[in-house]
């Protein structure tokens, strides 16, 4: 989405947008309460504010088709989200659940995956 050609600092700062996109795009609005959904929709709210009426519009570019909520079982948060033609996966919780669906045996969430880096021992550092 952004080029790399961008500045270190630019090129970062479009990252942080696009991950918090991400991030408010999977969120379920109706929990405000939520201390994960709450509070990603407040950064979203503060970063709007910070940068600008273009950034909150670009929202409008993205949808969410599908949202499974977070249960204690699969321990994420999953949704699909059209964004110029295309489908993007966006899963938010548990980090070992994230990166491996089967880390701590299998569930029963709907889609199951695991992350080829992950099993690099660099992977983190």
């Amino acid at each position: 989405m952004y080029s790399r050609r961008l500045p270190a600092e630019q090129f970062l700062k479009e990252q942080q947008k696009l991950l918090l996109m991400m991030a408010v795009m999977s969120a379920n609005a109706d929990k405000k309460d939520d201390a994960i959904d709450g509070a990603v929709l407040r950064a979203f709210e503060r970063a709007s504010k910070e940068w600008g009426d273009e950034y909150t519009k670009s929202k409008s570019g993205y949808e969410q088709v599908a949202l499974t909520g977070f249960n204690p079982e699969v321990k994420r948060t999953v949704a699909t989200i059209a964004c110029g033609g295309r489908k993007l996966i966006v899963a938010k919780g548990l980090a070992s659940k994230v990166m491996d669906t089967a880390a701590g045996g299998a569930d029963s969430g709907a889609l199951q995956w695991k992350c080829e880096d992950c099993t690099d021992p660099d992977f983190a550092n």
